[in-house]
């Protein structure tokens, strides 16, 4: 699938979202106004897409999170846990009202189950393969042409972990919020030279007692 064709598809889905928002929420005109900006946006990108533009790897992959980060912010518990053998969730938002940390956060998932499978398609020697990285040169894992392969070894393995999503509004204040970011890197560099510090210690023993 080209990168225009992957273009169209998010433009539908956009669309869609469009008819499914709640319109007796209090974000309800924030977040319209957000997805007309999409829309507006992937509009003039399909009017000047080359047609033959392939879309990449990575490329692929940046659309698969991104469209996985959807669902689990926008589709209900229920809608998630169709088939809870594979995905199971538990909407724990409500469990930090009253507190001073809701408001930096939009939705906190359990995430009870997840089945992850995993295929090998190829390897690298030496240096592991980065998905986040482009121009990665993998060898082939088996000796026929790829077309001739009919099978692929995999790996089915079951997690459990947190999803949580922040808040973007207080992240768009705090990223025009100069002093706070001075402040912040200044606190990052204190706990850099701390963990230094820290570092040193059982070396430094390790070295006395050797």
């Amino acid at each position: 699938m080209n990168c225009l064709k992957m273009k169209e598809l998010m433009f539908k889905k956009l669309e869609n979202d469009i008819d499914e928002l709640d319109k007796s929420s209090p974000s309800w005109s924030s977040d319209i106004m957000n997805l007309v900006g999409q829309i507006n946006s992937l509009k003039m990108e399909l009017e000047i897409q080359p047609t033959k533009e392939e879309t990449t790897e990575l490329q692929k992959d940046i659309i698969y999170r991104y469209e996985e980060f959807r669902a689990l912010t926008k589709k209900s518990q229920n809608e998630i846990n169709k088939d809870e053998k594979h995905l199971k969730v538990n909407d724990v938002t409500q469990n930090l009202e009253g507190t001073s940390l809701s408001k930096y956060f939009t939705r906190i998932l359990r995430i009870d189950n997840m089945k992850i499978t995993s295929a090998q398609l190829d390897f690298s020697r030496v240096v592991p393969v980065d998905l986040d990285a482009d121009g990665i040169i993998s060898k082939n894992i088996f000796r026929d042409k790829p077309d001739n392969v009919q099978a692929y070894p995999v790996v089915e393995k079951y997690a459990e972990g947190i999803f949580f999503s922040f808040n973007n509004e207080l992240i768009d204040l705090f990223s025009t919020n100069v002093d706070a970011i001075s402040n912040l890197n200044n606190k990052l560099k204190k706990l850099e030279c701390n963990s230094d510090a820290f570092s040193e210690v059982p070396l430094s023993f390790g070295l006395g007692n050797n």
